[in-house]
């Protein structure tokens, strides 16, 4: 039998013992563009590659910085907690959208979209782990939307999260102390 994770995050500025990550390896080049549209159609605009200021992902070197910053964290004393890879999943990287953490409890996202939607099947074996879990099924949510800090949750309302997936996060969150501010 696995050892359950017990969680506890009321703070992102304290330190941190584990994390849950993915080593971007099914990140697929830009030369796959006609495959990445055949997958997911109206669900992929392009925006998901395109940096406003560094212009269109370099696989090769994400996955270098990724690896780097992996390192960086076991140097530290961070225990890494490493997802699956999903088949077809080519964004799986930014872990932090899929779940998040509030207090005791790992809330499963809901992604805006197939293109993030496939890779919450990377979640399956670690979430059992976990003390305790929520999935988020109102409407969409991703934990880069989410920041917590002491007795409050700042959430980001954006075109990847909504006002009624706030609403069911609100619901589980009181009951542990927190307040949600919503940020638009």
């Amino acid at each position: 039998m696995m050892e359950t994770i017990m969680l506890n995050i009321r703070n992102e500025f304290d330190q941190l013992h584990s994390a849950l990550v993915h080593d971007a390896s099914t990140l697929l080049p830009v030369s796959e563009l006609a495959r990445i549209r055949q997958l997911y159609g109206n669900d992929f605009d392009g925006e998901e590659i395109h940096h406003p200021e560094s212009g269109i992902w370099q696989v090769k070197r994400l996955q270098q910085q990724i690896a780097c910053f992996h390192k960086t964290l076991r140097e530290h004393g961070v225990e890494l907690i490493t997802s699956d890879n999903v088949e077809d999943a080519w964004l799986q990287f930014f872990i932090r959208d899929l779940g998040f953490v509030i207090g005791d409890t790992f809330f499963v996202a809901n992604p805006a979209g197939k293109v993030r939607s496939l890779e919450i099947q990377s979640l399956e074996r670690i979430r059992a782990r976990f003390s305790k879990c929520i999935e988020l099924t109102t409407s969409t949510i991703e934990g880069g939307d989410i920041f917590v800090h002491q007795d409050k949750v700042f959430i980001g309302l954006g075109r990847r999260t909504s006002e009624a997936a706030v609403d069911e996060l609100r619901k589980h969150t009181e009951a542990q102390g927190f307040e949600c501010m919503v940020i638009e």
